[in-house]
């Protein structure tokens, strides 16, 4: 698996200015919003899978896309005896 890994973006607005994000799939977690200024951190669970994955949302009005790599595979000159 590729471990589940965190970030911050910094999220700052005038007064009343409210703002939300959208298109977030199951694998991201957003938490913090909708003050003037914040940090809002994007967890993303462990990647089971060997692909790559990534995911654009809409954050305060921007697009960001956030890339996960796979898991790694057995390197190559690993031998496994039974």
């Amino acid at each position: 698996r590729a471990a589940a890994a965190s970030a911050g973006i910094a999220v700052t607005t005038q007064a009343g200015c409210g703002w939300t994000w959208s298109g977030v799939p199951e694998w991201l977690t957003l938490s913090g919003g909708g003050s003037t200024s914040v940090t809002v951190a994007i967890a993303a669970a462990a990647n089971p899978s060997k692909t790559p994955r990534s995911a654009t949302i809409t954050l305060a009005g921007q697009s960001i896309t956030v890339t996960q790599k796979g898991r790694l595979g057995a390197p190559a000159n690993l031998r496994v005896i039974k």
